[in-house]
């Protein structure tokens, strides 16, 4: 589960990600942003761990990628992922598309990569962009 709060004025994020993927930030000069706030999914362990956020700032023509691991690990027939580098690169790659096209195109990148192999989890994405 991942909750995301944004101040509209301010254009400030903040993020916390309970057992999902890193959520990337693409930045309008190019540089990619890793964020990894959070910790384990939410409800799996009763350890009372405190889930640690991240704040940042999401400037005009920045980008923000969300996924679900059902990407990078979606298999071909030869048993080998798609890859978190492939997708990393998809983003970049496409992220200036509109976001049906970006999401309609990564969804058919993976289709095609998986082949005939079976889809064996979820496959889920969202992209917002700051204008």
């Amino acid at each position: 589960m991942i909750f995301l709060s944004q101040k509209w004025l301010t254009s400030s994020i903040s993020i916390v990600n309970a057992g999902h993927n890193p959520i990337l930030l693409l930045r309008k000069d190019g540089a990619l942003e890793k964020i990894d706030a959070g910790g384990v999914g939410l409800g799996m362990l009763d350890l009372g761990m405190p889930f640690s956020g991240q704040k940042s700032i999401m400037h005009p023509g920045d980008k923000l990628f969300l996924y679900t691991d059902g990407i990078p690990e979606a298999m071909n027939e030869n048993e080998e992922e798609y890859s978190d580098e492939k997708m990393f690169n998809f983003f970049q790659n496409h992220a200036e598309s509109s976001a049906k096209d970006f999401i309609d195109h990564l969804a058919r990148d993976v289709k095609d990569y998986a082949g005939s192999a079976v889809q064996s989890d979820d496959i889920t994405a969202i992209i917002l962009k700051r204008i």
